[in-house]
């Protein structure tokens, strides 16, 4: 089976502490969920988490990746295969720095799965 790019949502929240992207509506079990949040704050540590209850795996291990202009905006991504289907998978950051600008994208990919 190849692989199938399903659907994609993305969100911009202001000065927030989390952010959610707007709903997945097409989840199946063993789709690949990729996520990825930029945020303004060279301190806070992300952490992510969905309504499916999925376990998210960073895609590097370092806590982001600064972008050159400066500012402290960071960027950071994640994985997880579906634990299940859902018509509304909602995906969560939040951060434990102070409110800040977040931009949160979310996306499912279908046909990942080797047996």
């Amino acid at each position: 089976m190849a692989i199938t790019f399903v659907q994609a949502t993305a969100n911009r929240c202001a000065t927030s502490t989390s952010c959610a992207a707007p709903a997945l509506t097409s989840v199946s079990a063993n789709d690949l969920l990729l996520v990825s949040l930029r945020w303004s704050n060279a301190t806070g540590t992300p952490s992510v988490s969905d309504t499916l209850g999925n376990t998210w795996t960073p895609l590097v291990t370092q806590p982001g990746l600064t972008f050159p202009t400066g500012g402290g905006r960071r960027i950071q991504a994640w994985w997880a295969i579906s634990n299940g289907a859902s018509t509304s998978n909602i995906v969560t950051f939040t951060q434990d720095g102070s409110a800040v600008t977040m931009v949160v994208a979310a996306s499912n990919y279908s046909g990942t799965a080797t047996s």
